[in-house]
Formats: structure tokens, sequence, C-alpha cells
């Protein structure tokens, strides 16, 4: 047997073996990388909600209730929910001050 054809079976496995820990570092890249694309969205989206919760406070400032209502849009568009209720304690109650969503509050 030449001697070249003794090398080849190692040489080739270790090539199989480079080639398959570079498809798995491409796969943990790209994993990365949609984790970080997610997470930028969402912290843009924060920032979105809180940029039009900070104008509306500007342009009412002495109106709570547009700013009450503003939160509670971006709280259930933020949190992807079907709905949000803003409570504020008033001495011993719970006043609701915000509704958003069609599920009835009480």
């Amino acid at each position: 047997m030449p001697r070249g054809a003794k090398d080849a079976k190692p040489a080739k496995a270790r090539i199989e073996a480079e080639l398959a820990a570079a498809r798995k570092a491409l796969k943990q890249e790209a994993s990365r990388r949609r984790k970080a694309d997610k997470h930028l969205a969402e912290s843009r989206e924060q920032q979105a909600a809180t940029a039009e919760i900070l104008r509306v406070i500007s342009s009412s400032p002495t109106d709570f209730q547009p700013v009450f209502d503003t939160i509670v849009r971006n709280a259930a568009r933020v949190c992807e929910a079907f709905d949000a209720l803003l409570v504020l304690a008033d001495g011993d109650e719970f006043v609701q001050r915000a509704h958003y969503g069609r599920i009835e509050a009480c």
C-alpha cells in the first residue's frame, strides 16, 4: 500500500471534524445574532413607547388622563398583551384610572 494512502484517512477525518466545528460555530453565531436583533427591536419599541408617553406628558401638564391612557396603550403594545389596566391607590382604596383592551375592567 502506498504511503500516502495511510495518511489520507486521518487527514479526511480531521477535515470533516474541522468542517463540523465550523458549521457549529456558524449556527451559534446566527443564533446569537438573532437574539441580539430581537433585543435591539425590543429596546427600540420600549424607547418609542417612552418617547410617546413623554410627549403626552409635555403636552398635558395638568391633565393626567391622556397620560394614563397613553401609558396603558403602550404597556399593552410593548408587552404584547391584549389588555392593560392602570389602578392607583387613593388612600385606602384602589381606583381604576385607565384601561386599554377588550376585556371589561371591574
